[in-house]
């Protein structure tokens, strides 16, 4: 009798990277260890970042404000929007909204989800390096700028 034995889901998760080289350093680190321990096959991915972000004058409101016109006497909506972006084999979304945390601060949601195999670590880089691009795309569509320190 053969037999295998699947795993669903694998996760890693990391606190306030200090810059995105050292979480893209150990993402890497633990991903080389899976890939060559295991040589399993990765049928999909999914990629996800929340941050709550310090923002310049005029500040997150005024901001959101300007580039959400959806009319309201209502002192308890907080306008907020989000970007999707389709692609064959993945799709990106950035949601930005005030911060609970931050005083007048933005609020990030970065997800991505991809169908591409990940067989080894230059398929795994790949997909990294795009996620990354598709990240920064969709900021400059947003008319937002996340600085990332170095």
């Amino acid at each position: 009798m053969d037999a295998f034995v699947g795993i669903d889901q694998g996760e890693l998760v990391f606190s306030n990277p200090a810059t995105v080289p050292e979480l893209v350093n150990e993402f890497g680190r633990a991903w080389k260890i899976i890939l060559e321990t295991l040589s399993p096959m990765i049928r999909n991915s999914y990629f996800e970042a929340t941050l709550h972000c310090e923002t310049e004058k005029p500040g997150t409101k005024a901001f959101l404000d300007e580039m959400v016109k959806v009319p309201s006497e209502s002192a308890e909506l907080r306008r907020g929007f989000s970007l999707m972006r389709q692609f064959a084999d993945s799709a990106t979304k950035l949601s930005l909204e005030v911060s609970d945390s931050v005083q007048d601060g933005l609020y990030v949601a970065f997800a991505s989800v991809s169908t591409e195999g990940l067989r080894d670590m230059s398929s795994f880089s790949r997909l990294y390096e795009s996620t990354l691009t598709a990240y920064r795309t969709l900021q400059n569509i947003a008319s937002v700028h996340l600085v990332e320190p170095t």
